[in-house]
């Protein structure tokens, strides 16, 4: 084949993906705590109940304690696992809390029943010495490809996940405080 027909094979490819992430219908991996249902882009909550019940406990120790760092300290002092699976398909593991997990359940749109695709851009730089470098940078919003809130139940609703958010930033991002000099 040549260069042009492989060109055209591709483009007509990621237009297929791209209008089946339209449609939510797109099976890409789910975060811990859903499953994807019979029908074509149903998203359903885990069967498991101790699955359900420890991603739920995050939602209300978050709403209870403020931050990610002290539901993640929480989830520890009581000696708590948290369920993982490492790729669609696989089975879930129950492992030590990470403040990473924590972090990504506050802050994954799926969680609040949203469907999203694109969240992400991959870029190629070259750095000073001339080596080729990937990174993926993360997109606000308005530029994601496809967002359908209320697609699927999530554990919270959109609101909370907003507001989830909102603080979520103010924890990190600390405002300056005014220093009186002394004379």
């Amino acid at each position: 084949m040549s260069e042009a027909e492989l060109h055209v094979l591709r483009a007509r490819l990621l237009g297929g993906i791209r209008n089946k992430a339209a449609r939510g219908e797109l099976r890409r991996n789910l975060p811990v705590g859903f499953v994807w249902g019979e029908q074509d882009g149903e998203v359903c909550l885990h069967p498991d109940e101790s699955v359900r019940a420890a991603i739920q406990t995050v939602f209300t120790r978050f709403a209870e304690l403020g931050s990610v760092r002290r539901v993640w300290l929480w989830f520890r002092s009581e000696g708590l696992c948290m369920p993982l699976r490492m790729h669609y398909g696989a089975k879930i593991r129950w492992v030590d809390p990470s403040y990473i997990a924590v972090y990504h359940i506050l802050t994954n749109p799926v969680y609040a029943g949203a469907y999203a695709y694109g969240k992400s851009r991959h870029e190629i730089t070259l750095d000073a010495s001339g080596v080729r470098k990937k990174r993926a940078r993360k997109l606000p919003r308005a530029q994601w490809q496809v967002f359908i809130p209320n697609h699927h139940e999530g554990f919270i609703d959109w609101n909370t996940y907003e507001a989830n958010r909102a603080r979520i930033t103010a924890n990190t991002h600390p405002r300056r405080i005014n220093q009186v000099a002394v004379p």
